[in-house]
């Protein structure tokens, strides 16, 4: 009967250890392709910056190759489609020939957004000279625009989504599997994470918001609505029916209206696609008809531009009451993230939690 026993909570002890190993590996994965995206994005952080004081020389574009590729969840019966735009540059350097495909360091090659793939195109023809950074100790590492852009932090900005969850559920699991320390840390992570978040989404709409508030003593130059167009995409959303334990999933039709214009200022033509700032992605049709129908094709327009950078430009100035989302949730995850700091980890790492049970167990 002993024996049987021993036999018993050795068995069980092998699962546990077993079960902890697979937990762990598992982590320990995920944790691994979070520091390659992190390193690989801190390494486009890093050429972004030293890409200012990079020597510059002439390019020629010689492809610009436009495609789009159209996913269908069976599950859910959403569809959505991405549209990507491949410039391919050609420059001299010491004699030898070299080629790149970066307008700037971070760039994503893809978005759902018909219309920043077009615009790619008109502000980089093929035949169109412009200027490239490259790096003198590896020419082949160069950059149309040089200098550091919001898109290179989120590679890495991905990685450490990777990274820090699975630390935090690594120290979680440890501390009640074997009833270590940790759960703190594993508390004060997850509030980190959501802090961390908050300042992100909270600094983003700021600068929204500022943009908007400034780009109101911006100057103006006419401009010409080159493509007008309603576009709609599926949107799936899970319905839980808690009564008869079933998940469905209601799928719906977001508009979007896509605008493009041209403008020209000191003489150089421009192109842009933002109507006004912190303007929320999809609506309804009836609103996404009204603009296309504000702004048809061929409609002239006056443009506001900054003067900095006159390819950041936008035909609505001021801030709109949905320009006020971004930076509302962002505060709202951060405030979440210092509660917990504040409240929850005492609370939930108090003494009441490592005291011994009133009982004894069995």
């Amino acid at each position: 009967m002993i024996g049987s026993r021993d036999h018993l909570k050795g068995s069980s002890m092998e699962t546990s250890l077993t079960m902890k190993i697979c937990v762990l590996g598992c982590l320990a994965l995920i944790a691994g392709f979070g520091l390659y995206l992190f390193f690989k994005g801190l390494g486009n952080v890093r050429n972004a910056i030293a890409s200012t004081h990079w020597p510059k020389t002439t390019g020629v574009v010689v492809g610009s190759e436009q495609s789009q590729d159209t996913a269908h969840n069976r599950k859910t019966g959403a569809t959505s489609t991405t549209y990507a735009t491949k410039t391919t540059v050609r420059y001299r350097v010491n004699g030898q020939e070299q080629t790149t495909n970066l307008i700037f360091f971070g760039q994503t090659f893809g978005t759902s957004n018909p219309t920043e793939a077009e615009l790619q195109n008109l502000r980089y023809p093929v035949g169109a000279e412009v200027s490239v950074a490259y790096d003198p100790r590896a020419p082949g590492v160069a950059a149309v625009k040089p200098g550091l852009h919001a898109d290179a932090f989120w590679l890495p900005g991905a990685g450490l989504a990777f990274v820090i969850p699975s630390i935090m559920f690594a120290i979680i699991y440890l501390s009640l599997d074997a009833g270590l320390p940790g759960f703190g840390i594993g508390l004060g992570i997850f509030a980190g994470i959501f802090t961390a978040i908050g300042v992100v989404m909270l600094t983003g709409g700021l600068v929204r918001l500022w943009h908007g508030h400034v780009s109101q003593r911006w100057p103006v130059a006419p401009g010409r609505i080159i493509y007008s167009k309603k576009n709609s995409s599926t949107v799936s959303t899970e319905v839980t029916d808690e009564v008869k334990h079933t998940v469905t999933h209601d799928v719906q039709l977001v508009y979007q209206a896509d605008l493009i214009y041209e403008y020209e200022v000191n003489g150089q033509k421009h192109y842009n696609n933002q109507r006004r700032f912190g303007e929320l992605a999809g609506a309804g049709a009836e609103r996404a008809e009204a603009i296309a129908n504000r702004y048809p094709t061929g409609a002239k327009v006056m443009v506001a531009y900054f003067p900095l950078d006159p390819d950041l430009a936008i035909l609505e100035t001021g801030n709109f009451r949905e320009g006020i989302a971004l930076p509302a949730v962002g505060a709202a995850f951060f405030l979440f993230g210092i509660a917990v700091f504040i409240w929850g980890i005492p609370a939930l790492t108090g003494p009441e939690f490592s005291a011994p049970p009133p009982f004894p167990v069995p």
